[in-house]
């Protein structure tokens, strides 16, 4: 499968419209079958679960403030990093001030093609090369372009070149080919019970979990484990989690996300033990919660986590502590 990525900007602490532009062009270059989406985000933003309802089925979030604007150099290391983790197919962004600045730079810098204003994109899924239109000799004619050499290839698309896909919780969920209203009916028929559509829609984000498990078993397995990782999570911080606010949501996505590398033997590796040792010294109540996660995760889904992973629950801890316990808090315990 083809992994297509997009970068996702902000305005005023929220994802920018044109990220929603960009995983409609990324949904266009083929179906959930051919064409995995992940939307990564840059700088600090409230709703990234946002870019999930608009057709990404996965968001890698940098949240810190120096990854925001349109500073080339911090950027383009931050994207580098996540290459030296996995590597897609294709990055789109946006042909705006941040796009136009960070992909060239990070062309440069990692030595990979790109290609600027296109109008037309598509996917070869067989070769995963990407074929990328644009205007040429000043407009009189359209060159179709392929920069296959290195991953990704990389292009930029024009803001308000495509229309965004609709907000819509039925996005996480695969109805293979059928439309909302025939799954409704099949679960009329099915149940004796008719359900509104947002309703079923509310439902069908807890049952997209279970394309991370793969079979109805190990997606009750995976129910049971977020439970008891938010059991965990209080019993070990002492803090009260709201199951269904955003911020719990939030921390949960990536939990599934590293039960979805875990089961697929793709658990993050890397050089990261200086980072790792810091934050341990730093938070070991957080240190201690994210082993004790790594351990239960270990025996429930029979794998091993590594310590890069646990690194990632720590990051992702921290932020749910510091939701939790307010602004003021959070700031407090980084003095």
């Amino acid at each position: 499968m083809n992994e297509v990525w997009i970068l996702a900007e902000t305005k005023a602490g929220k994802v920018a419209p044109v990220s929603y532009e960009l995983l409609s062009w990324a949904r266009s270059l083929g179906g959930p079958a051919e064409v995995a989406v992940t939307a990564v985000l840059a700088g600090p933003a409230s709703d990234p679960e946002e870019l999930c309802y608009r057709g990404a089925d996965a968001v890698i979030h940098g949240a810190e403030p120096g990854l925001s604007g349109f500073s080339a150099r911090p950027l383009s290391a931050w994207l580098a990093s996540l290459f030296g983790l996995r590597r897609p197919t294709v990055l789109l962004a946006a042909a705006t001030a941040t796009g136009r600045t960070v992909l060239p730079y990070l062309a440069a810098s990692e030595g990979l093609g790109l290609t600027a204003d296109c109008t037309e994109l598509s996917l070869d899924h067989q070769s995963g090369v990407l074929l990328q239109t644009r205007p040429a000799a000043g407009g009189n004619i359209m060159a179709t372009i392929r920069t296959a050499r290195g991953l990704p290839q990389m292009a930029t698309v024009r803001p308000h070149s495509r229309k965004a896909l609709d907000r819509d919780p039925w996005l996480l969920f695969d109805l293979r080919g059928r439309t909302r209203e025939e799954v409704l009916e099949d679960l009329h028929n099915e149940l004796g019970t008719r359900l509104p559509l947002d309703e079923a829609g509310f439902i069908t984000i807890h049952l997209a979990g279970a394309r991370v498990a793969g079979d109805p078993e190990r997606a009750m397995s995976l129910g049971r484990a977020l439970h008891d990782v938010v059991e965990l999570v209080e019993n070990e911080l002492g803090i009260t989690v709201d199951p269904s606010g955003p911020s719990t949501t939030r921390f949960l996505t990536h939990v599934k996300f590293v039960i979805q590398r875990l089961t697929h033997n793709k658990a993050f590796a890397g050089s990261f033990d200086e980072i790792f040792q810091t934050l341990k010294r730093q938070y070991p109540d957080t240190h201690a919660c994210a082993t004790h996660i790594g351990e239960y995760l270990q025996k429930q889904f029979d794998t091993s986590v590594t310590e890069e992973e646990e690194l990632y629950l720590m990051l992702h801890l921290r932020r749910l502590q510091d939701d939790v316990a307010g602004p003021e808090a959070a700031a407090d315990a980084t003095e």
